[in-house]
């Protein structure tokens, strides 16, 4: 995969998104006024993991992940799509089950990935969709993140047309970016903390147990990052599972060690580290948390008895 923004560009746009989060507007609409889709068509990888990893470091919700899914589909943009993401690898008998990443305001048409062998998915009535809201608990009202559990006979029956295998290792490769932006944040936050908490006279961060859980956390960090950077260079699906695997594990590494050396403080209100907690398990759950993806990449290799050639990192 050849870069086509370089170094310097990057941070610049790193920059920018991160002030644009930050402003607390509306997420569509600052890309729409930065230009993002130009950014996209000039370097599309470069754009999603520019994107996703200052999503997960703001922890704001948004429904990019929705366009992800729709133009790796193969579905038109023109079109306001609102997808359910799925909250497992595999399907559910008869029950669509996901979380839906914003409201369904002005919303066209609702569609349920069914993440699996192969990935599948199928058009929900909207009024049914409406219906089967319930807000994603632990969450600000403004968050917009709702569950969803559909029977399948509120389903329309007809499958959604499109790429779903391409949609769903799009999607998990950008969640992989998310939760990574997401882990980066909550090592920041508990780095501040045991550099800053003192014990005995001294900052925390000197003594050698929460100085090893730190390392832990940013070599995890690091390594989710060049798996996820080898996802996009594939673009496959068993590439982008092993991402979003690695990247779930890592984020379950770093946000435990980041909560052993923020103590109780950690999980309260008014500490940001809470919400970064919160918002990450719900990332970490959709399209399969990293136990179930790691499960499957194990009995994936029995099956085949061969191991996937990677690309060249």
């Amino acid at each position: 995969m050849n870069q086509l923004i370089d170094p310097d560009t990057e941070r610049l746009l790193s920059d920018s998104l991160r002030d644009m989060l930050a402003g607390g507007g509306d997420v569509a609409s600052g890309l729409h006024e930065m230009g993002w889709s130009d950014v996209t068509e000039i370097d599309a990888p470069a754009a999603s993991r520019l994107l996703f990893t200052e999503l997960g470091r703001s922890g704001r919700a948004s429904a990019q992940l929705d366009n992800i899914c729709t133009a790796a589909a193969g579905l038109p943009q023109s079109r306001v799509i609102r997808v359910v993401h799925p909250l497992r690898d595999t399907s559910t008998p008869g029950v669509i089950e996901g979380v839906l990443l914003s409201p369904l305001d002005s919303c066209e048409v609702v569609i349920g990935v069914v993440a699996g062998t192969p990935a599948t998915a199928v058009r929900i009535d909207t009024s049914a969709a409406v219906a089967s809201l319930r807000p994603v608990g632990g969450f600000d009202a403004g968050s917009a993140l709702a569950h969803i559990s559909i029977p399948a006979e509120k389903i329309n029956t007809a499958p959604a047309e499109g790429d779903w295998e391409r949609a769903v290792s799009r999607a998990r490769v950008a969640l992989s970016w998310e939760l990574i932006g997401n882990a980066e944040a909550m090592l920041a936050l508990a780095t501040a903390q045991i550099s800053q908490r003192q014990q005995f006279g001294r900052p925390i961060g000197s003594n050698q147990s929460p100085r090893h859980r730190m390392a832990e956390a940013h070599t995890k960090i690091v390594a989710s990052r060049e798996l996820a950077v080898a996802a996009q260079q594939a673009d496959d699906g068993w590439t982008a599972l092993t991402a979003k695997a690695y990247a779930g594990m890592a984020w379950d590494t770093v946000m435990r060690g980041c909560l052993q050396v923020c103590g109780a403080i950690g999980l309260t209100a008014e500490h940001p580290l809470g919400a970064l907690v919160r918002r990450g398990t719900v990332l970490e759950s959709l399209y399969g948390n990293w136990r179930d993806l790691t499960a499957r990449i194990g009995s994936d290799l029995l099956s085949s008895r061969t191991i996937p050639i990677g690309v060249a990192l």
